[in-house]
């Protein structure tokens, strides 16, 4: 997870103050019988850092980045954003809060094959406002970050694994997020890619 600077939006934090804080945040389901997913814990992620969460399968890494990437509420604990509370924001709040400051790689690249891969990557800017000359010219950029700049007009179903992985990655940094919240980002790719 990369957190960068959000000076830029009306929800900031000083580059001292913490971007993210968690304080008792856990995750439990009770069907079909009660199992403690994430147990409550506390993390502070200051602006500007990268955090790195590891840990065997089954942890609760996934589930950690659904709670700060505002797709899964806590069942204990709050989430701080730049000194707003996250949990208890409507529905609508939270879709607003992930548009305007979080990218998403996810472990499945959810391309969708019959666009190309530009087409792609331009689903990752969500400000209508955009032209469309500049959305195009930051998709390319985005993809020449991640070295598929000469398969932008390739269909995404004609991609291998590897390509879609990191159209993917692409996507999720055309949008210029505040925070990049990343799923086991290099798992589809080999170790020079990766790197």
């Amino acid at each position: 997870m990369t957190v960068q600077n959000s000076s830029a939006n009306s929800l900031h934090a000083e580059t001292d103050d913490p971007l993210i804080q968690l304080q008792g945040v856990g995750f439990r389901v009770t069907k079909p019988s009660p199992v403690t997913i994430l147990h409550p814990l506390d993390l502070t992620i200051m602006t500007g850092s990268s955090v790195a969460i590891v840990g065997p399968s089954g942890a609760g890494k996934t589930t950690l980045a659904s709670i700060i990437g505002a797709l899964q509420p806590p069942t204990s604990g709050s989430y701080r954003f730049a000194g707003r509370e996250i949990v208890g924001l409507s529905l609508r709040e939270l879709a607003h809060f992930r548009s305007e400051y979080l990218g998403f790689v996810f472990q499945n690249s959810h391309l969708i094959d019959e666009r190309t891969t530009l087409a792609n990557v331009d689903l990752g800017i969500t400000d209508a406002s955009i032209p469309i000359e500049i959305r195009a010219s930051r998709g390319i950029a985005a993809l020449e970050q991640v070295g598929l700049r000469d398969l932008y007009a390739r269909r995404a179903g004609d991609l291998s694994g590897g390509e879609r992985h990191r159209a993917a990655i692409a996507r999720a940094l055309v949008k210029r997020p505040h925070v990049l919240i990343a799923d086991e980002p290099t798992a589809a790719l080999d170790q020079a890619t990766g790197q």
